[in-house]
């Protein structure tokens, strides 16, 4: 399975995105060689977990937006168990330089990825760190970032359908 295979393939049994400021638990997005043994986000992130199942696996993904300064980070992780195994990480935080939507992602086969880690081995940033990003917009509409608008980047990038009672919270 790739990376490209699971964005492009019809999501079933969406769950409702609840979003939250408190520090994620464990259960949320677990990470078993993560000190803590979860995602790691402080109250200063504003962050909901969708779940869904596509190519006969479960996903979940974490969106997440910082509520001080844009910064703005998405997970997508295959559901192991206990544990989750990270397929990609999308950003955007303007503590980088330059900055801009940046993916850090495993270009080849799923089932090499080491699972319980937010950065495997092989995972490569697109575009490089030193290059010029082409999408340099926080949000496209210029507003505030806020649950809605989140949600909305999210389904953009992952392809996947939300009622609108996800954007009620």
């Amino acid at each position: 399975m790739h990376l490209r295979e699971v964005i492009k393939a019809p999501k079933t049994n969406v769950t409702d995105a609840v979003w939250s400021q408190e520090k994620p638990q464990r259960r949320v997005f677990p990470l078993s060689r993560k000190t803590g043994g979860c995602f790691p986000l402080t109250r200063k992130w504003r962050w909901a977990v969708v779940e869904f199942e596509a190519l006969g696996s479960h996903f979940r993904l974490m969106i997440a937006y910082h509520v001080d300064v844009p910064a703005f980070q998405m997970v997508l992780g295959e559901v192991l168990k206990n544990d989750t195994k990270v397929l990609v990480r999308v950003e955007y935080d303007v503590a980088h330089s330059p900055f801009g939507w940046h993916v850090h992602s495993f270009c080849g086969d799923a089932s090499l990825i080491s699972s319980g880690v937010i950065k495997p081995l092989g995972q490569e940033r697109m575009p490089a760190a030193r290059t010029k990003h082409r999408r340099t917009e926080y949000t496209l509409s210029g507003e505030s970032m806020n649950d809605i608008i989140a949600l909305e980047i999210a389904a953009k990038w992952f392809r996947f359908q939300y009622q609108p009672s996800l954007r009620i919270n």
